[in-house]
């Protein structure tokens, strides 16, 4: 008989992961980057800090004080030194005329006795003198440090150059500010994935379980139909056919794999279809993520159902979803004045300040231009229905960098962004 603790596993052919967020790396990476300019822009703003605190004319005098200070105390040391000279020449002096404390006369000769106390004297004042020129030393040395490191803030302050000092902050800011927005861009993007990705992930790795579980029972009931292909009697092949319905709740092997397989069969369709979703996902914020401008045809989203001239409200509404997460350029054919009944500059009072508005000129196409501002440039997309079928050798058009739009039912919808704008 056949042991069912000790069934072989089979794992399904497709067994996803744990779910990983696929813009975690590249918000990190963005993070850190913002952190290295937040940490420049405080190293310049504290050197500019530094710079304002600090008074010329102070460190001038300061450092004249220092060298005063230090004229003086070489010419204590000078004179201290010949104090101390003179002391040691008055006690060569005595010693020379000291006799030997060996010889017990000279205990009882009172002159000996007051050279000995000459030369205590004279040894303690000599004493004093080299107590007196350390400490000297000691303070000319404090002095000199002092009178260098004022020297170095002096020359330091000398060789600022303010404005260029400003002028980098100022760009530092201004990089700061523009990393800070991409953080929050990708931020947005990571929360997308999480939102999109997970459940679909999970959804996976159910079907992947269920999958392996039923192969695993597969795989078991194909044992029960080979033991009772191999039976010798009746009764054996009845005990087998107990022991199947034991474990699956019916008798006959064949039957268990023939519900397991159309379960299964089923189970591969939708996880193929999941798998496709799944993937269609993962390119969308794929494209989010690389994506850094967007050249939209104009004149494309100025019309619904294909030829219904709609105006600029499409645009509006896509314009204020996109949070001003990417730098957005959009091209019109000559003729969009005329539909609008608008001059150029007015045109542009329609959109805002930082979305940059080119009409083209009379008698060019604006296909031409939408490609040319997408060329060489990975991180650059378009928004157009446009199939550029004869500029299929264009950047853009070889490397799929399209995205498509749908206008219906006053909506539009872009699903590579996860867009869905209404508009009046």
């Amino acid at each position: 008989m056949i042991s069912t603790s000790s069934r072989r596993p089979s794992s399904a052919s497709h067994s996803m992961k744990r779910f990983s967020n696929p813009v975690t790396a590249s918000l990190r990476q963005a993070e850190r980057h913002l952190e290295d300019l937040q940490q420049r822009v405080n190293e310049v703003r504290a050197e500019i800090d530094r710079y304002r605190g600090t008074d010329r004319a102070a460190l001038v005098r300061a450092i004249d004080a220092q060298k005063a200070r230090i004229e003086k105390l070489m010419s204590e040391r000078e004179a201290t030194q010949r104090d101390r000279d003179a002391v040691r020449r008055q006690i060569e002096s005595v010693h020379a005329r000291m006799g030997s404390w060996l010889n017990p006369r000279n205990w009882f000769d009172a002159e000996q006795w007051e050279l000995a106390g000459q030369s205590t004297r004279l040894r303690n004042r000599c004493a004093e003198l080299d107590q007196a020129l350390a400490e000297i030393d000691r303070q000319i040395d404090e002095a000199r440090t002092q009178s260098a490191a004022t020297a170095r803030e002096l020359a330091w302050y000398d060789a600022v150059d303010i404005d260029l000092l400003h002028n980098r902050c100022a760009a530092l800011q201004r990089d700061h500010q523009s990393a800070k927005r991409e953080v929050q861009r990708l931020r947005r993007c990571h929360a997308q994935a999480r939102e999109t990705l997970r459940p679909c992930h999970q959804q996976l790795r159910s079907i992947d379980a269920e999958i392996q579980s039923l192969n695993d029972e597969i795989e078991s009931a194909e044992e029960f139909e080979r033991q009772l292909n191999n039976a010798a009697d009746s009764y054996e092949r009845a005990m087998i056919h107990q022991q199947c319905e034991h474990v699956f709740g019916h008798g006959s092997p064949r039957h268990v794999m023939a519900t397991r397989r159309k379960r299964l069969d089923a189970l591969q369709r939708n996880r193929r279809k999941l798998a496709e979703r799944f993937a269609e996902e993962e390119q969308r914020i794929e494209t989010l993520v690389r994506m850094r401008n967007l050249i939209i045809d104009g004149n494309n989203l100025c019309y619904a159902n294909g030829d219904e001239f709609v105006g600029v409200a499409p645009l509006q509404a896509v314009l204020e979803q996109l949070h001003g997460d990417y730098r957005v350029t959009i091209v019109f054919d000559a003729g969009i004045t005329h539909q609008l009944r608008l001059g150029n500059t007015e045109l542009r009072t329609l959109f805002p300040e930082d979305v940059e508005v080119h009409v083209v000129a009379a008698g060019r196409r604006a296909d031409e231009t939408v490609l040319a501002l997408a060329a060489d440039a990975p991180d650059t997309y378009v928004l157009s229905n446009d199939r550029f079928s004869d500029f299929f050798d264009k950047d853009a058009v070889r490397e799929q960098r399209l995205i498509r739009h749908e206008i219906v039912n006053g909506r539009v919808l872009i699903h590579a962004l996860g867009i869905d704008a209404h508009y009046a």
